[in-house]
């Protein structure tokens, strides 16, 4: 988004040419209008020949681009006499009147988008199909709405990627001119900060608190100095582009979802009874090799980083922290069902999510101190919550033996678009996965289970043998591929998410493993039970190196955490102690203890808030606190 001054009216006229690029036809809400300015240009001749010695037009669409082979799909027809395979240009599917017309393609081809590749005849046709792998409901839906929508979904994904790279450019200027570390920002959250640069007077349509305030007025302050970097009519026009794509992807893929869903019971209902494993109505398979490379991909990604990083500039000091003080509480929870098991705070946002024994999930806003929204459809006690910073989702566990996925909407407002039920004991633990795609699971019921987020549906399920008594706690390795779990009975696992077995058992806790922690740089694994907290050096043996013991004799010890930069672990259990975090040869030194207020000796969840610069605190009563410093 750099400024050449003498390409401006170039830039200008260009960007005027792809104005409204992002329209969605009236009489078919699913479809995408195709304008001029989408169009990719090619040199040379206007088609080329296929392996069959077929001419095939080669597409102007960026779509038939991503579809790879020019945009040519492989299509099967039922004939009279058996099947057919046809070549056919794909991206006339994404046309408005496809449906309507696609018929005249196959009888009518003098642009030569269909031709024959294979005709096979079958006496039997019945024979060449699996009748009962298919359903007539699930066939209708899939050869029409659900892949309307799903592309649908895949356009508005594509709308707001190609601007990544310029994007990804302008966080660049953010960091050189207002000192903002924007490049892991989602690419609507830097187009929003660029129209709040450019246009710092008119209201911004985007998620509530997108920004924390300290960033709005650094922005708004720093907006003239931008006036010879970027071009505020095409910001402008990529900022409204993306709203738009980003609020009907929104609706497409909740529309999506209950299709997909839909479809899958029809196809259930149709199966033959004895077909189904009455101990296990539910199929679970491995992980495919798309997912497995995506894994492997945010793992390679994550790992070349230097694992001795700089200390972030905005961190806050040891001699900050030792200052900390209780600076408010907030009776969130009813009086009446009083107890905080589980709290999280927004990578993005300064909101702060809390479940308990009351079976509602709330989210609270601490820069008001108001409460946003209380969430509610557990029918037991939710034991463990976590945001997801994409998409506003959020997810929820509960010993209801379900796990609910909510998505957030514009006024701030959260539905449930996902009832899990896949255990069949108490969720215990819901980690998220670092490229915020994927969730995993533990439960009473000895298994954990690896779910795809965007459509809440179970990957691979893993369990070991039902004698035990299943899972307590989890945790995602910041790199990717490793799992930690901890077991009712001591035991720490650490799983291969990618081949989903087993890597290596750390043994020598006292009861239940009540919470665990990856350090930032993945070196560390912190574990807490009845017995206190141990040290795991990930590098070395499976022998910890270290174990902090419960400050009496009477206490246990159920929270760990450390913050994100690594800098600091907090451990809660009948008070709350902050150490600095040192290398396996040295002590780790306390550098604050804070006092539990609540009156019941039991604090069960501890959360840093951004930069150390606060931190939460969940217990056995009703209120949520937050210590720290008022100047911060």
């Amino acid at each position: 988004m750099g400024k050449d001054k003498a390409s401006t009216a170039e830039e200008k006229e260009t960007a005027s040419k792809n104005k409204k690029s992002l329209q969605i036809e009236e009489e078919a809400p699913w479809l995408w209008k195709w304008e001029e300015g989408d169009c990719l240009s090619t040199d040379g001749d206007d088609d080329d020949e296929d392996e069959d010695g077929v001419k095939a037009v080669i597409p102007e669409d960026p779509s038939a681009v991503i579809l790879g082979n020019c945009g040519v799909i492989a299509v099967l027809f039922e004939t009279p006499s058996g099947f057919a395979i046809f070549g056919y240009y794909g991206t006339r599917l994404l046309d408005p009147d496809a449906w309507q017309h696609i018929w005249a393609d196959f009888v009518n081809t003098p642009d030569q988008t269909v031709w024959l590749k294979e005709f096979q005849a079958f006496e039997d046709k019945l024979s060449a199909i699996n009748k009962d792998a298919i359903s007539p409901a699930l066939g209708v839906m899939v050869i029409k709405r659900i892949i309307e929508t799903a592309a649908l979904v895949y356009e508005c994904d594509r709308s707001v990627d190609k601007h990544a790279i310029s994007l990804r450019h302008a966080a660049t200027h953010l960091e050189r001119i207002s000192h903002i570390d924007a490049q892991d920002w989602d690419l609507l959250k830097l187009a929003t900060a660029l129209k709040l640069i450019c246009y710092p007077e008119e209201k911004i349509r985007a998620p509530r608190r997108l920004f924390t305030k300290p960033q709005v007025m650094r922005l708004k302050k720093d907006a003239p100095k931008y006036e010879d970097v970027i071009l505020k009519a095409p910001c402008l026009e990529i900022y409204n582009e993306m709203y738009t794509a980003r609020k009907i992807r929104c609706e497409a893929a909740r529309a999506l979802l209950c299709l997909v869903e839909r479809a899958k019971r029809a196809y259930e209902a149709e199966l033959p009874d004895h077909e189904i494993d009455p101990d296990s109505r539910k199929i679970r398979h491995c992980i495919d090799p798309v997912m497995i490379d995506e894994l492997r991909e945010w793992h390679t990604r994550l790992s070349t980083k230097p694992k001795k990083r700089q200390v972030p500039p905005t961190l806050a000091p040891v001699d900050a922290l030792q200052r900390y003080t209780l600076i408010s509480s907030h009776p969130l929870n009813k009086p009446n069902e009083p107890g905080i098991l589980s709290l999280d705070i927004h990578p993005s946002q300064d909101i702060i999510a809390t479940g308990g024994i009351d079976t509602d999930a709330i989210l609270f806003d601490r820069s008001s101190g108001e409460i946003l929204c209380r969430l509610t459809g557990h029918s037991k006690k939710i034991t463990s919550l976590k945001f997801v910073n994409q998409n506003g989702l959020f997810i929820t566990g509960s010993a209801d033996k379900t796990v609910r996925i909510w998505q957030g909407s514009e006024d701030g407002d959260y539905s449930c678009i996902h009832t899990l039920k896949d255990h069949t004991a108490e969720v215990e633990a819901v980690t998220v996965h670092a490229s915020q795609k994927y969730f995993v699971t533990t439960s009473r019921d000895n298994s954990w289970c690896f779910y795809d987020i965007s459509t809440g549906s179970c990957v691979a399920q893993v369990g070991e043998a039902s004698g035990q008594e299943g899972y307590t706690s989890a945790a995602s390795h910041p790199e990717g591929l490793i799992l930690g779990t901890g077991t009712t009975d001591g035991v720490v696992k650490i799983w291969n998410v990618k081949t989903q077995s087993k890597v290596a058992n750390f043994d020598g806790h006292v009861g239940p493993v009540a919470a665990m922690s990856f350090s930032e740089n993945g070196y560390f694994l912190a574990t807490a039970a009845l017995d206190g907290v141990k040290l795991w050096d990930l590098r070395s043996s499976s022998k910890y190196f270290m174990t902090f013991p419960p400050c009496n004799s009477d206490a246990t010890t159920n929270a760990v955490e450390f913050d994100f930069s690594g800098r600091y672990l907090a451990i809660g259990s009948s008070d709350i102690r902050i150490y600095q975090v040192a290398n396996p040869k040295v002590i780790w030194n306390v550098i604050k203890t804070l006092p539990d207020l609540s009156g019941t000796g039991k604090i069960t969840s501890i959360k840093f808030g951004v930069d150390a610069k606060y931190i939460a605190v969940g217990s056995m009563d009703q209120n949520l606190r937050i210590f720290g410093l008022q100047s911060y």
